[in-house]
């Protein structure tokens, strides 16, 4: 009983990249490994040209594959396509040539078409038929009068090499040596401060954070009651852009916490309310604009207990920070 054959894209994945291999060993990079890029080599590269027995067997089974001739034909055919791989056809020519006749005009093909795996006679023939019609058509006058000269390649392929070395050139193999900076570090530093200089340096904008956020604690942690005027406090001042006090400047939060705030005993309505405030000014960006430190000294005070004493200022953050 003969043995099943595997399906055919894989044998010609296989002998494919095990071609590739043998082709691509002398790079020193390369040291024989696979390559992701070669994955996704599946079939035959339809413009190249098989040279060697294991390459004309990976693109009949690629061809096998596009034109749905049958499987047991595998021998034959690699017995009747070798010529025309030996005079530099490729699969795109060899489907052409099926497909089309000399003046463009479409050819029948070799399936019958009506759909029950009936076909036009002996595929061997068939192929010879439809190289016959070329081979009048060739203006090289031995193809013309000589059967078992093959007529000129209707299209042009490439050496199977060519093809290996340009996918090699644009996929690589895998590895980039890591390139030297001719600068020093300190004009590496130098040259990002210059670029950056309008910014500063990433660790200098986060200090100037949490510089500003420490001085708003600070403003903001001695509340009690209505602030004073101060002609001294500076009115252009503003909260940083992360506080979570700019959240007071959206009506429904500053309403629901100072809900929650005096509360006695606090339910789950209020906390429920005070989520929902927090979690609609966050999603609706609603508390966006900005937000001076005397106003949000102002709406912090106006919150306090049930006796009337204002909650402090981190107790106010902490809050609008956890309901969530």
């Amino acid at each position: 009983m003969e043995e099943a054959l595997p399906p055919e894209r894989s044998v010609a994945a296989k002998i494919i990249t095990a071609e590739l291999l043998k082709l691509l060993e002398p790079y020193p990079a390369f040291r024989g490994r696979l390559q992701p890029w070669m994955y996704k080599i599946r079939e035959w590269p339809g413009k190249v040209v098989p040279e060697s027995p294991e390459q004309v067997q990976a693109a009949v089974l690629t061809l096998i594959s596009r034109t749905l001739w049958p499987h047991s034909e595998l021998r034959t055919l690699i017995a009747v396509l070798t010529p025309l791989y030996q005079h530099g056809w490729c699969n795109d020519a060899i489907v052409r040539a099926m497909d089309l006749n000399p003046d463009g005009s479409k050819a029948l093909p070799w399936h019958a078409g009506t759909g029950d795996g009936k076909h036009r006679g002996e595929l061997e023939s068939f192929i010879d038929k439809r190289l016959r019609v070329w081979r009048r058509a060739d203006p090289d006058s031995l193809a013309s009068n000589k059967r078992h000269v093959p007529p000129s390649p209707v299209l042009s392929g490439k050496p199977f090499h060519e093809w290996a070395g340009a996918m090699h050139r644009v996929y690589g193999d895998g590895q980039r040596d890591t390139p030297t900076n001719p600068m020093t570090p300190e004009q590496i530093t130098a040259a990002y401060d210059r670029n950056h200089r309008r910014y500063g340096t990433p660790v200098a904008r986060a200090r100037a954070r949490e510089a500003r956020i420490n001085e708003v604690s600070n403003q903001l942690s001695g509340l009690g009651g209505t602030i004073a005027d101060d002609p001294t406090r500076d009115e252009h001042q503003y909260l940083d852009s992360f506080d979570s006090l700019r959240l007071l400047a959206d009506p429904a939060v500053h309403r629901a916490l100072c809900e929650f705030a005096a509360a006695e005993p606090r339910s789950h309505h209020h906390l429920t309310a005070l989520r929902g405030a927090v979690r609609n000014a966050r999603l609706y960006r609603t508390a966006r604009g900005r937000l001076s430190v005397g106003a949000a000294a102002e709406l912090a005070a106006a919150v306090t207990r049930a006796d009337g004493t204002p909650v402090p200022q981190q107790t106010l953050r902490y809050l609008l920070d956890n309901a969530r």
